[in-house]
């Protein structure tokens, strides 16, 4: 078999892992055929070995050497597995298998195969089909997490791509740059890529240059430890027959809630309704001058949970007039009956009356530059003696109650 697939993303190799391992099901299923209707020595003759799939078809780029490495291993413990699956449903024993040439041994060498490289700024091997599930990164998180010369390198490699995008829609527009005609790819993204900037430089791009997709899930809620929705993307590179199947998982549980329908063409807005692609822009907003956005925590240090925030307020009641709930989209319409998870101190109309509680901010000296000089906040420090040596503090009423 000549079929490759790559994974330009591949971490520890879970995506290629599963690929082995459907591929080598889908020989099985052939040899299970043939067994049906050739004699046992016919069969014999032909089946010289127990599956064709080997890891030599498959490709992976991570930036982590750690992660490439067990990756390699990853791939022998899927070729191992595949070819026990084979003996046990072909009748076939250990004692046959080594005779014939058919065990698992010896390791294949994956070094040019899996390789320690930024696939972004690298060659990606040919494949038939490319897959994965490559880092999301918001706009936000991408100038302040990664290096300054890292992203004006990237911005400067793929300057159609809007500043504002979330960094895995890169992978989207690389991985159908690289696809020829007839070939396919299906990647996770988070499910921005459906989504203004994200979208225009990604799903747009590959619908435009090409593109079909083929089958996708608008949204779900990831089933890993990140709090994230995520949208599943397959597409061709070329035209497609036939109806294409879209997915969405409403709710926060990614076991239920799903639903789905048949289309003739799935839009890149991956949209059950409207295709938000055709949309114009609102005049008025557009003539406006400036742009809005709701409030902000400016960052996660202020964040308190409603517990250590009414356990503040009952210690030093001042405190009921800086500290408030913190709702966000999430809080309001993610759930019945819904709460405020968080509380936030905040700098209102009410401002003088801070200086009467006891120091809620310490002044930050005009030469703090490092972390360990920003404001602290120091009932966090207090309310922590105190959750150690209160069991069921007595607190008034309040809005996130």
């Amino acid at each position: 078999m000549k079929f490759r697939v790559l994974d330009p993303a591949c971490g520890s190799g879970n995506f290629l892992y599963v690929a082995f391992r459907e591929l080598s099901r889908l020989d099985l299923r052939i040899m299970l055929r043939l067994q049906e209707v050739l004699s046992a020595r016919e069969f014999e003759k032909r089946a010289l070995t127990l599956t064709i799939v080997t890891p030599k078809q498959f490709f992976g780029l991570d930036i982590d050497p750690f992660g490439v490495e067990l990756a390699k291993v990853t791939l022998m413990l899927a070729k191992k597995l595949a070819y026990d699956e084979a003996a046990e449903a072909l009748g076939i024993t250990q004692e046959q298998m080594a005779l014939g040439g058919s065990d698992a041994l010896p390791l294949d060498n994956l070094d040019e195969n899996i390789r320690c490289e930024d696939a972004l700024f690298s060659k990606w091997p040919e494949a038939d089909a490319i897959i994965g599930n490559p880092p999301y990164q918001s706009k936000n998180k991408l100038q302040t997490e990664m290096d300054r010369a890292y992203v004006n390198r990237l911005r400067a490699l793929y300057p159609d791509v809007d500043g504002r995008s979330d960094y895995c829609v890169y992978w989207f527009r690389k991985a159908h740059d690289q696809l020829a005609s007839g070939k396919r790819a299906g990647l996770v993204g988070t499910n921005t890529i459906r989504q203004n900037y994200s979208r225009e430089a990604g799903l747009d791009y590959i619908t435009g240059h090409g593109g079909t997709i083929t089958e996708a899930v608008s949204s779900m809620a990831w089933s890993g430890e990140a709090n994230v929705h995520v949208s599943i993307v397959n597409w061709i590179n070329g035209n497609d027959k036939g109806k294409k199947r879209l997915y969405v998982q409403e709710g926060n549980n990614p076991e239920v809630g799903w639903r789905h329908d048949l289309f003739d063409t799935i839009g890149p807005s991956l949209s059950f309704s409207f295709d938000v692609t055709k949309a114009r822009r609102i005049e008025i907003n557009a003539k406006s001058g400036g742009c809005f956005q709701g409030q902000t925590h400016g960052h996660k240090a202020f964040l308190m949970n409603p517990n250590e925030a009414k356990l503040l307020i009952a210690r030093e009641p001042k405190y009921a007039e800086v500290v408030f709930p913190f709702l966000i989209a999430e809080d309001l319409i993610g759930e019945k009956n819904s709460r405020p998870t968080r509380a936030l101190p905040t700098a209102n109309s009410k401002l003088p009356t801070m200086h009467s509680a006891s120091r809620p901010f310490v002044s930050l000296p005009a030469t703090a530059t490092t972390r360990s000089s920003w404001p602290v906040f120091p009932g966090q420090q207090r309310l922590k003696r105190s959750l150690r040596n209160t069991r069921t503090p007595s607190l008034r009423s309040s809005t996130w109650s």
